[in-house]
Parts: structure tokens; C-alpha cells; sequence
């Protein structure tokens, strides 16, 4: 139910329009998951059941697969305005889609972010929304945001880039992690506050989210421009181990699956 900002129902068509989309249920879809504001390109690409509700995304396949835990209040999704099911703005409507946990119904994250992520007053039960219902063809997208404060926020683009047809459905033993690039923030991140003064530069960091790991990144990239703290700080906070270097290429495929298909196994 789509739900006003006091917990009223709204009456317009978003439920009603998704209720009646069917093409593509029992497809696989493989989606490749940016990570957003920064230059570098860190991305997964997952494959998962169309038929997959949101909510099942983020608790099955995002948090695992990115080391989050899930919490109700951690999380948002949104439609982009030009990606309603008719590529239209309903009239009702005067902003994003915002689509999130029951959980975030007691509007307690809703209203602190609603002018930047939440998108208005509207906000949809994830539970009830299924992936075939909001990502119809290749290159459709929504965004997910983790994390819950408003300019810490780790925000991840969500794209299909391949639609494939299942005769008699798909499974969530099909689920796999296909591929991946580069190191994700740790979910710590939105919350901690990282205050450096460099002793060679003299300048002075106080960072936290998005703005933090990217110093991370090119403390790694850039050790000799740096002290050694801020170096040991940066590689603890990009999970390297001693002696292991930076590189972006680097993906295990094989322990993302095995915590994807741990996480799917304790919802069976």
C-alpha cells in the first residue's frame, strides 16, 4: 500500500498499474550494481528471479553480497519519475517513487529525507513490489541507497543489462554473482566520522560516506603522499589484508556467492 506521510493510504494507480505487469515473471535477470559518486568504476553484476521482491534484493542478494546488514531503517529504493511503468508521471504523483521497508513506516528516516531521497510523501511496502514489476527491458534502473544519514548515504544504481526467458520459472537456486570490480565501502563508513590532519600537508579531514572512501581510495593509490596512519587507516577501512595492495580489478566471485547462497538457504 502506498502510504501518505501520517500513514493515510493514498488513492492513485502505482499499485494497481505494477498489479497488472506479467511479462517477464519467470525470467532471470542479470543486474550489475554501480556504485555511485565516484570516479573509479566499482560495480557487482548479480543474476536473480524476476519474480524477486525487493525487499528479497536487499536482504538476500545486496547485503550479503556487499558485507550490510539489513535493518529496516537502513534502506531505501526509489523509481526514477521517468521510469514509471508508462514512462510517465501519474498526475498524482509530483515526485520519485520511494519503495522501502514496513519498518520505515513510522516515518521517523522518511521525513528527514524526504526533500533528497524519499521523494515526496509516497512510500511503497518493498514486499510488495517484484523486480519484473518496476525493470521491464535492459538497460531499465532504480537506485538504492544504504545507509541513514541524509549526505553519508552509500547510493548504488541498479540496471538490467540482460533478460533471460525461463520456460518453467526461475529458482532462487539460480542465483549467482557473475562478475565484479573493485573494493565497496564498509557500512561503518556512514556512521563514523574520520578526522586526519596529514603531517605533511598540515591539512586537516574531517570526512565520513562516499567522501571518506574516496580518500580512502587515493590514500591507497597515493601511499607515498600520505602518512603512514592515514595509510594504515585506509587500507583497515578497504579490508586489506598486510601486505596486499590496492586493485580495483580484484573480485572474489567465489566467496560472494557462497554468502549470497548461505543467506538464501536461512530464508527457504
Amino acid at each position: 500500500m502506498i502510504m501518505e506521510s501520517d500513514g493515510t493510504p493514498v488513492t492513485n494507480s502505482f499499485m494497481n498499474e505494477i498489479s497488472n505487469i506479467n511479462a517477464n515473471r519467470n525470467a532471470m535477470l542479470n543486474l550489475r550494481i554501480d556504485l555511485l559518486s565516484i570516479d573509479q568504476q566499482i560495480q557487482r553484476v548479480v543474476r536473480v528471479p524476476a519474480a524477486l521482491s525487493l525487499a528479497s534484493l536487499q536482504e538476500n542478494v545486496i547485503c550479503p553480497l556487499f558485507e550490510y546488514h539489513s535493518k529496516p531503517n537502513r534502506y531505501v529504493f526509489y523509481l526514477p519519475s521517468n521510469k514509471y511503468v508508462d514512462k510517465e508521471k501519474p498526475e498524482d504523483y509530483r515526485e520519485d517513487i520511494c519503495i522501502a521497508s514496513v519498518g520505515m513506516m513510522d516515518f521517523s528516516l522518511v521525513n528527514k529525507r524526504r526533500a533528497q531521497v524519499r521523494g515526496g510523501e509516497n512510500v511503497v511496502n518493498d514486499r510488495r513490489v517484484a523486480l519484473f514489476q518496476v525493470l521491464h527491458c535492459i538497460d531499465d534502473y532504480l537506485y538504492y541507497y544504504h545507509g541513514d544519514a541524509d549526505d553519508d548515504r552509500l547510493p548504488f544504481k541498479i540496471t538490467v543489462v540482460r533478460i533471460e526467458k525461463k520456460a518453467h520459472g526461475a529458482k532462487l537456486n539460480d542465483v549467482r554473482v557473475l562478475s565484479g570490480r573493485g573494493p565497496v565501502p564498509d557500512e561503518s563508513i556512514v556512521t563514523k566520522i574520520h578526522e586526519w590532519e596529514d603531517s605533511y600537508s598540515k591539512d586537516s579531514h574531517n570526512l565520513s560516506g562516499m567522501e571518506a572512501f574516496c580518500w580512502f581510495i587515493d590514500v591507497c593509490q597515493n601511499p607515498n603522499n600520505h602518512h603512514l596512519s592515514l595509510v594504515r587507516e585506509a587500507r583497515q577501512n578497504l579490508r586489506l589484508q598486510e601486505g596486499e595492495e590496492l586493485d580495483l580489478d580484484k573480485f572474489d566471485v567465489k566467496t560472494a556467492n557462497t554468502r549470497i547462497h548461505e543467506a538464501l538457504n536461512k530464508m527457504r
